[in-house]
């Protein structure tokens, strides 16, 4: 013995009985003594648990003992205890993946009922712990399972004298597992003895919960519920108190709290039925106080007329109110029958004895309702999860089996024999598979066992379930009323059953039979015996009640014969017009039927005396169960025989991996099996191999069952490790594929989000393009444009406004402004409404940085900073530097890594007071400024115009210019087609970070700045003022300063002229300004708008042939004299270039005709401006 539970049980005589060289009956006796006076109820008859009722509480349970028990490997050097049937039960039910059951077999008051609870909390700590989507804990399970139990005690057990808690029913307890885990229970009821509602015999109760509800009603539900002192129906027959003592009436008083925790954990205590009007524990409560006061209603016999009437009106009054029903509709229940005479309906009136079976059968029939529909509601809150329901997969169960024990009252009537029966019934199994199978399959293998006997009750059985002569069949026959149905029963069973006067005996005197059964001869009464068997009509009840207020009567009795509603709480379905004997007969074959094809553990339990004294051992009590069970023939058994016999085939399916690999082939299954018993550590002797059968000891099967565990755990481990191999794989392959889909789904997104922003500019520059029509229809076809060059045309040349020239030149703005955006508009009205509409943005903050790769943007972040450096780090942003390599792109191209890997130190980028950017670059490869080639759509400083964008390395350098937005921005408010969104866009840099020089015009990766003080700065009304107020200075320039300007310009341009021609020098040759100046010197003498009679030539449709640079003989001298071979630079030239190399005489030919063309020139601009200033 080893253990924390060795010093609790020292040096006892022998725990297991089949151990006993040669027991008899005295021996066995001695040693259950022993063990008892120590608080040793457990002993073992080989894997038979044999449990002595020690009727007092012991330290033997808790959940320190359960947990040793928990683990236990090997039953044999451990204590016999209940603990160990139920893990041996669980690891039977994994390993053999059979269901299993455990039979409880012994007499009443044996301690059947509390087995049953001491088993199912040991489930409840072997079941391992259930995640929350898989339903309940399991503790929760089993807490609720044993509050079930309870609860049905107190409305199914009673008090009968040799018994306190007496069960009156049979139930068979269903435990669903799953992989080790506790996942749900149903209790399947049988044969509740439902007449003991209205009589109980002298020494006896009713049940528990009357007497609780009595006692723990508080003063406002005893006036509620009408109450008063005097039951009948609880009542002693000897006219005593319902309570014993106080003692006993503040016991129940606890247990009616404990009745009301009860329905509060099963959730039936505050259920609401379809009204709403009440909940379900009131009118539990309601309707067991209506049975009292029904119980109350006494008839008497009318003087006259002989039938019955009410004596006592005010408890049928009472009772109606609480059932929810009219009185009279009651009394009328009680007092009048309806029947057929002639064929018509007729009504009769009842006689006392009548009305009084006609109450009885409604108290009983609305009890055994309530009854079922509280197993109903258990089994609905003990019920599996919603997923366990719709699996395929089947799961194992654990059942036990508790019925009602051997009974020999003082008066034994129906319920006896039905519980008798019951009792026979089990034995007969407990005997078929302990003895009858074993030795039929030791004499079948040639294996003798001598001086075995066992008490076998086949006869018994016989003589009751004859289809012929059986007992049962005769009690139903007799039981019509009739006179002398009685007597007609005992002359059929003497005149059939006349060669088993052993077995049955009679005596027409007092009118009963005895009948002698395994455990002892009971004396059963034939006239109550019929009176309870007779089938009773329950529709009459059913028309009363099914209209009732009481909304818990109403639920009963609306569908009370409905088959699958009462399918999980009755063990068969049975018609209602059969007898009571019929019903429990049929009831308890079904529920034996499902015990067929389990692999059964037995418990034999043992009533120490009939007293109910704690401590007193009777042998003469002990030795009649002992000899009526075959205790004593049981250990012989066990000690000579092999009570585990498994066939050959199973054995090795079952344990071949204890003794083989799994790819091992066998050839020979006997010697299989000797390698396998060897391997689980069996010694030698003891165990043989057959033809069919292996047959081994009890204790075999554990040292078998222990190393097919050790050898399961290392297959499971290496099942675990290829498991999570294939889970790993599967889950890095579902990544992949969510990573795919969610990138394809995100660029799904930008392109609708691109589609979008793009059909909403198209519609914006849609309706641009409209007003500017309309305006132009409304100023007139070539008026309007016409008036707005011109003006645009004075701003233009005339204002100061203009950009300071790249490598000292001037450059003014063109005055036509393009209304179309550049191909990179959709990216940039993005961007732009992306920071445009974040209206959280400190007013500190300067610029929104965009690390673009492709079109594609990796990385957003907004500078507050005055300075912010970019770098190839990866360094996470902090306000003052960041580095790319922050920014992941599970597509980023090979390209784009090797270009992010050389920008080094990156560049910085400088904010300064009036919204200037400036950039230094830090590192060594070059960073160039987009848009350098078409400024005028950008707002780029000169510097980066003249350095064609790129960056000097260590020097900053001004790149966003605001004065040249502020040029823009006056452009934009001369025209008649003020675009904002032409000058948001003004606002952007970009900068495009290159590996090598080559990679300028096509690189994956650049930068993208938004200005948002510029942004800023086009909203503000002070900035727009600021740059009208200039351009009305501009146009205020005096004529002096005009002329003044213009003689510079012919100054200038004369000293640049060729003086080897002797071409007219007159400006109108090459520019034309010389004619224009003098119209304008007329027009303004004459008083005239300038304005409205210039024309200039960017406004024809050769606009474009005209900007180009003028060609003259000088230049074609120079570049004939320059080149050496007298080749022209076509590209360089323009279309007056010769094609082919020139000599002297060749030059001078070519130089006569280009004289002469240039003289034609000439004199049709003299022509064409003398007609206009006849004009004027």
């Amino acid at each position: 013995m080893a253990g924390p539970m060795a010093a609790q049980w020292g040096n006892q005589p022998t725990g297991n009985l089949s151990t006993l060289v040669d027991p008899n009956l005295n021996e066995v006796i001695g040693i259950l003594h022993q063990r008892y006076q120590a608080q040793h109820i457990y002993t073992n008859i080989g894997d038979i648990l044999l449990s002595v009722n020690p009727q007092q509480t012991i330290p033997l349970y808790g959940s320190r003992v359960g947990d040793f028990y928990r683990d236990v490997q090997s039953a044999v050097s451990q204590p016999p205890h209940i603990f160990m049937t139920a893990c041996r039960v669980l690891r039977n039910l994994q390993i053999h993946n059979r269901d299993q059951t455990i039979l409880l077999s012994g007499e009443n008051g044996s301690g059947k009922t509390e087995a049953v609870k001491i088993l199912v909390s040991q489930f409840g700590r072997l079941s391992t712990t259930v995640t929350p989507h898989q339903g309940p804990p399991q503790s929760e399970v089993a807490s609720l399972l044993s509050e079930a139990m309870s609860l049905l005690e107190e409305f199914g057990n009673a008090d009968v004298g040799i018994n306190r808690n007496s069960s009156r029913h049979g139930k068979l307890v269903e435990l669903a597992w799953d992989d080790g885990k506790l996942v749900g229970a149903e209790i399947t009821v049988w044969g509740l003895e439902k007449n003991r509602v209205m009589f109980s015999e002298p020494g006896e109760r009713n049940f528990h919960v009357f007497y609780r509800m009595l006692v723990g009603f508080d003063q406002e539900m005893l006036t509620r519920h009408r109450h008063n002192q005097s039951y009948r129906i609880l009542e002693p027959n000897d006219g005593g108190q319902i309570y014993r003592d106080m003692n006993d009436a503040e016991k129940n008083k606890a247990h009616y709290r404990y009745l009301r925790e009860y329905l509060n954990t099963l959730g039936i205590e505050h259920q609401t039925f379809r009204s709403g009007r009440q909940t379900a524990g009131d009118a539990i409560f309601e309707v067991l106080s209506a049975l009292l006061h029904l119980g109350n209603i006494h008839f008497a016999p009318d003087p006259e007329s002989d039938t019955a009437f009410v004596a006592n009106q005010t408890e049928v009054e009472a009772a109606a109110a609480l059932l929810g029903v009219q009185a009279q509709d009651i009394s009328g229940l009680f007092l009048t029958r309806f029947g057929y005479s002639g064929g018509q309906r007729m009504m009769y009136r009842r006689d006392t004895s009548g009305a009084s079976l006609t109450r009885n059968s409604l108290v009983r029939h609305i009890y055994i309702q309530l009854f079922e529909w509280l197993v109903k509601m258990i089994n609905t809150r003990l019920a599996l999860p919603g997923h366990y329901r719709h699996k395929s997969k089947q799961l194992k169960t654990v059942g036990i089996l508790d019925l009602p024990g051997f009974e020999n009252l003082m008066t034994n009537s129906l319920e006896q024999l039905h519980f008798n029966l019951a009792d026979e019934r089990l034995q007969d199994q407990v005997t078929e598979l302990v003895f009858r199978q074993e030795l039929h399959d030791l004499e079948t293998d040639g294996i003798k066992v001598q001086n075995t006997s066992f008490r076998d009750n086949t006869e018994v059985l016989d003589a009751f379930y004859d289809r012929n002569i059986g007992l049962l069949r005769l009690i139903d026959e007799n039981t019509d009323p009739s006179p002398n149905s009685d007597m007609a029963l005992l002359n059929d069973i003497s005149k059939r059953h006349s060669k088993k006067s052993s077995l049955l005996k009679t005596d027409p005197g007092h009118k009963t039979f005895m009948v002698i059964h395994h455990r002892g001869q009971v004396i059963y009464n034939i006239e109550v015996l019929l009176t309870k068997n007779r089938p009773v009509d329950v529709r009459t009840f059913d028309a009363l009640l099914e209209y009732s207020q009481n909304p818990l009567l109403h639920e009963l009795m609306s569908t009370p014969h409905d088959r699958s509603s009462r399918r999980s709480s009755q063990a068969d379905d049975t018609p209602d017009d059969l007898t009571l004997t019929q019903k429990h007969a049929a009831a308890l074959r079904a529920m034996f039927r499902r015990l067929e094809g389990r692999e059964t553990q037995h418990v034999w339990c043992i009533r120490p005396n009939m007293t109910l004294q704690p401590g007193v051992f009777d042998a003469d009590v002990v030795a009649r169960q002992l000899s009526a069970m075959s205790v004593v023939e049981a250990a012989r058994i066990r000690s000579i025989g092999y009570p585990v016999r498994i066939t050959i085939r199973d054995f090795i399916d079952r344990y071949r991996f204890v003794g083989f690999p799994l790819s091992a082939r066998i050839d020979s299954l006997q010697g299989a099996c000797h390698r396998v018993i060897r391997k689980a550590g069996i010694p030698d002797g003891g165990w043989q191999v057959r033809q069919r059968k292996v047959m081994l000891a009890w204790w075999h099967q554990d040292y078998l069952d222990t190393a097919l565990e050790r050898a399961l755990r290392h297959v499971i481990f290496v099942q675990s490790r290829l498991r999570g191999y294939v889970a790993r794989r599967k889950f890095h392959r579902m990544r992949r594929h969510f990573r795919a889909d969610k990138d394809e789904l995100s660029d799904f997104f930008e392109d609708v989000s691109g589609h979008s922003l793009r059909t909403y500019y198209a519609c914006q520059a849609q309706s641009d393009h409209n007003t500017r029509e309309t305006e132009r229809q409304y100023t007139g076809r070539d008026g309007g444009r016409r008036q707005t060059r011109t003006y645009s045309d004075r701003v233009g040349r005339e204002s100061r406004y203009s950009r300071s020239g790249y490598g000292g030149q001037s450059e003014v703005y063109n005055d036509y402004i393009d209304q179309t955006l550049d191909d990179n508009s959709t990216f940039k009205q993005t961007v732009l409404h992306d920071v445009t509409s974040k209206r959280d943005l400190d007013p500190i903050t300067w610029c929104k940085v965009i690390c673009m790769e492709y079109d594609r943007p990796v990385g957003k972040f907004y500078v507050q900073n005055r300075d912010i450096h970019i770098d190839g780090t990866y360094n996470p942003f902090d306000g003052e530097r960041v580095g790319i390599g922050v920014f992941r792109n599970p597509e980023r191209s090979r390209q784009a890594e090797t270009i992010r890997a050389y920008l080094g130190q990156g560049l910085v980028l400088h904010h300064d007071a009036d919204g200037n950017i400036w950039a230094k670059r830090l590192s060594n490869n070059d960073i160039i400024v987009q848009g350098y080639d078409d400024p005028g759509n950008h707002s780029l400083s000169a510097d980066v115009i003249l350095n064609q964008g790129r960056l000097a390395r260590g020097q900053s350098m001004k790149v966003f210019d605001m004065n040249e937005l502020r040029s823009r921005i006056g452009l934009e408010l001369k025209s008649h087609t003020f675009n904002k969104t032409r000058l948001r866009h003004q606002t952007i840099v970009c900068f495009s970070l290159l590996e090598e020089e080559e990679t300028a015009l096509d690189t994956p990766c650049w930068l993208c700045v938004v200005n948002i003080h510029a942004l800023n700065a086009l909203e503000s009304q002070d900035v727009l003022s600021q740059v009208e107020k200039m351009m009305t200075q501009a146009e205020l320039r005096t004529e002096e300063e005009d002329l003044k300007d213009e003689k510079a310009q012919d100054a200038k341009g004369r000293h640049f002229r060729k003086q080897w021609s002797r071409t007219d020098q007159r400006e109108s040759f090459t520019k034309g300004e010389t004619s224009s100046r003098k119209l304008r010197i007329a027009l303004r003498k004459r008083g005239e708008d300038v304005k409205n009679h210039m024309d200039y030539s960017w406004d024809s449709e050769s606009r474009g042939s005209s900007s180009r640079k003028q060609m003259t003989v000088d230049t074609l001298q120079e570049q004939v004299m320059g080149n050496p071979d007298g080749e022209l630079d076509v590209r360089r030239s323009g279309p007056l270039s010769p094609t082919s190399s020139g000599k002297t005489r060749e030059w001078a030919k070519l130089k006569i005709t280009a004289k002469t063309s240039v003289a034609k020139e000439e004199s049709e601009m003299d022509a064409m401006m003398k007609s206009r200033m006849s004009r004027y």
